[in-house]
């Protein structure tokens, strides 16, 4: 692959799909898999959380606040160590699709998916970013707040939401290919994207919008099927909840086979938009990677990639 081209980083992601439906399968059932445990262990903390809202919604007595403050504490006990987790598998599943986009193949211990170097790697490139990115926009948000105090000028509040979130967008769109290089290069390579994407900015950010716009689509209508299906077993996807504060009923509402389908319905498209996401960056690296002074993937991705035409 030499020639760049916008549409085809846009749809290059979708290729898991097509060309390797059974990984797309099991990574959307490990997803699937993942959420469900995380609405079982955090559903019981939330029984009083709920509580609490439908007795101010009555119009009751506020609760004490050892109460509200013990409930929360409950609450988070069980978050805390939940996002870690979900953050891991997130990166595994990040690995493992971005090592079948640069390398043509299931690349890892089980099914393509593995806990390794490149699983670290990606955690390590994708948490700079996202703290550079943090950064970005806290001193952007700082700085615009104390010239909008200085000035008295409201109207220089929408001029700099805009600059703001055009800087956050840049720099998110030129890194963006950061993580695919991370993988293919073996290494830590947090400014890769920096370098490939010189001169693709617009080809790039057209790539995106054009992804946007199918996601928005595409979670559109997984949540009409995803909700219609559902209902056919009882499952009420728009409130999960049914309005119930007892935690072995809550346990029960997601333990339904509507919501269980229903949750498989929605992996498989997110894991499909995963795809697409992430293959934006996989596609600038086997395409520009090379004249960029990296080695593309190296031979074996040379050798796999054409089964992608």
């Amino acid at each position: 692959m030499t020639t760049f081209n916008a549409a085809d980083a846009a749809f290059h992601g979708f290729k898991l799909v097509t060309k390797d439906p059974v990984l797309w399968v099991v990574l959307s059932v490990v997803q699937a898999a993942i959420s469900i445990a995380a609405m079982l262990v955090i559903l019981p903390a939330m029984g009083p959380i709920l509580a609490f809202a439908e007795q101010s919604a009555a119009g009751a007595a506020p609760p004490d606040p050892s109460d509200v403050l013990a409930a929360y504490g409950a609450f988070l006990s069980r978050v805390w160590w939940v996002i870690p987790a979900a953050w891991a598998v997130a990166v595994v599943i990040q690995g493992a699709i971005l090592r079948f986009l640069i390398f043509g193949r299931r690349v890892g211990w089980v099914a393509g998916l593995q806990l390794g170097a490149d699983e670290l790697r990606l955690a390590v490139v994708n948490t700079l970013i996202y703290v550079f990115i943090f950064v970005l926009y806290f001193i952007g948000a700082l700085t615009l707040g104390v010239v909008v105090g200085l000035t008295g000028v409201a109207a220089l509040v929408w001029v700099g939401v805009f600059a703001v979130l055009a800087a956050v967008i840049y720099f998110g769109v030129r890194l963006s290919a950061s993580a695919a290089a991370s993988v293919g290069e073996r290494g830590f390579l947090v400014l890769a994207g920096w370098r490939l994407s010189k001169g693709r900015f617009w080809s790039l950010f057209g790539a995106h919008v054009m992804l946007v716009f199918i996601g928005i689509v595409a979670t559109l209508a997984g949540f009409i099927l995803s909700t219609l299906l559902g209902a056919t077993f009882g499952a009420n996807m728009v409130d999960p909840t049914g309005g119930s504060v007892d935690p072995e009923l809550l346990r029960a509402l997601v333990m339904n086979p509507g919501y269980l389908i229903a949750t498989l319905i929605q992996s498989f498209v997110g894991m499909a938009l995963t795809a697409a996401w992430v293959g934006v960056g996989a596609y600038v690296y086997l395409t520009l990677g090379a004249a960029a002074g990296y080695s593309a993937g190296g031979p074996e991705a040379e050798r796999q990639i054409s089964t992608f035409e």
